[in-house]
């Protein structure tokens, strides 16, 4: 037998004298009527005689009914057939066979032997429903989708059923960073008072209720992009001390999930051995023992409303950080020529960095090779297919997209829109973003920290 305390008996007290109904609240507030009564009786609060509610009603669609009849007519079926088969009510059926199919006010459709009531009824419901409709029936059908799959995730149960309140309410809160708590506990069965409650009273009990505010904090300030690891760090910085696990469970808690990765087409740059290609000097080796020792290069594109947009960077081994970018809307050579020269620009007298790239034609070509001649740079490729070789670069591709341009959804956006995000991210990346290999510092603060002048 489920126990209440004090506070939640007062509150339904509360809440039955503003709804004025003893069904309606218990309804809400998920208990029985004889105990809500009981309260009410306890705390001398006045009860209204209730009286009985009518049984409701079920309507369906005009669609529904157009098949039902069709199975009846057009394929000869018994009502108990064509009943059985839509999993509806006998009576119903007789009532629109005799108002509609008698009198001959409505054109029954004439189903195929071959075609199925299922099939049948999706047709007919798309045909009579809009484009609202239909956005609305998807929009319904992705929640109940999710619901299901957070349940037993969240919570190791077997079903939305199997679930008390107090769980139901940690179902609402994981999902409704994408959902309004309106649709989320209609569809769950909490109503939302229960869950209002229930969140209220954990908040009262809660010793990381400043601890929560501090995450949502610099969650937001990275954009969403940090992991539970840079936020406990961002939280140590301000002198908030509590475990990784922790962190993690306050952020899923609260619903701050960084944006996973997409999977995009893959696009190949080679052109064939239009040069002698350099040997692998590199040979998966990302270690660096100083800045501009080892440079790594590559290109990728991103989408967006009216094209593409292309990056190419230059990624030093030594801390990660961009040395140079060029971004544009053609995956030019002049585009990696470009970006080659503005890095060479940043070194001193006496620096010849290795630089590093895969076998793609912009760095076979005269120019990027007269590039390196000039300012002493050793060239080095990796083997033809072989994304590992080269995985380093990769992985800043793979930390960029997700966490700085698919959140904001720039697929919508202008190209130029893009480019200029691609720019802010970069710098962000360099000054701010923190990495766990530099003790918890941004490129630019530990190339400070070990006296290297930006």
């Amino acid at each position: 037998m489920a126990k209440y305390d004090d506070d939640f008996k007062s509150f339904a007290v509360e809440y039955y004298l503003e709804t004025g109904s003893i069904r309606s609240c218990a309804k809400d507030l998920g208990v029985a009527r004889n105990t809500l009564v009981r309260w009410l009786r306890e705390s001398r609060a006045p009860v209204k005689p209730s009286t009985p509610a009518a049984v409701p009603r079920t309507s369906y669609p005009e669609a529904t009914k157009r098949l039902a009849l069709g199975l009846y007519c057009g394929r000869h079926w018994t009502l108990s057939e064509a009943s059985m088969a839509l999993g509806m009510p006998v009576t119903a059926m007789s009532a629109w066979k005799t108002r509609h199919v008698d009198t001959g006010l409505v054109e029954v459709p004439v189903l195929k032997d071959d075609e199925s009531p299922g099939k049948a009824l999706a047709m007919e419901s798309s045909r009579s429903m809009g484009r609202a409709d239909l956005l609305r029936t998807l929009r319904a059908l992705e929640l109940r989708n999710a619901i299901l799959e957070e349940s037993p995730q969240c919570l190791k149960a077997e079903g939305v059923d199997d679930l008390t309140n107090a769980e139901k309410a940690q179902v609402v809160n994981a999902l409704s960073g994408k959902w309004t708590v309106t649709d989320i506990t209609r569809e769950i069965g909490l109503p939302q008072s229960t869950y209002y409650y229930i969140r209220a009273a954990a908040r009262r009990n809660d010793k990381y209720a400043a601890v929560r505010v501090a995450i949502c904090g610099i969650f937001e300030e990275s954009r969403r992009r940090y992991g539970y690891r840079r936020v406990w760090s961002g939280l140590r910085k301000q002198g908030v001390i509590v475990s990784e696990k922790v962190v993690r469970r306050l952020m899923a808690e609260e619903g701050c999930v960084v944006a996973g990765k997409r999977r995009g087409k893959r696009r190949s740059s080679c052109c064939g051995e239009i040069s002698e290609a350099p040997p692998n000097l590199l040979n998966r080796d990302f270690k660096a023992d100083a800045p501009n020792t080892k440079w790594l290069t590559d290109i990728t594109e991103m989408k967006a409303a009216d094209g593409k947009v292309y990056l190419s960077p230059v990624i030093d081994c030594f801390d990660g950080m961009v040395v140079a970018h060029t971004a544009g809307r053609h995956p030019s050579a002049e585009l990696a020529n470009t970006m080659l020269r503005k890095a060479c620009a940043k070194l001193r007298p006496g620096e010849s960095p290795m630089i590093y790239n895969d076998r793609g034609g912009h760095y076979r070509r005269e120019g990027w090779m007269r590039i390196c001649v000039e300012e002493g740079l050793v060239r080095s490729m990796s083997k033809k297919g072989c994304s590992p070789d080269n995985a380093a670069c990769e992985g800043f591709f793979g930390t960029m997209k997700p966490k700085g341009c698919y959140p904001e959804k720039w697929s919508r956006s202008k190209a130029d829109d893009l480019i200029g995000e691609i720019d802010a991210y970069i710098e962000w990346h360099k000054e701010r973003r923190i990495k766990s290999s530099l003790s918890y510092m941004s490129p630019m603060e530990y190339r400070k920290s070990l006296g290297y002048e930006p």
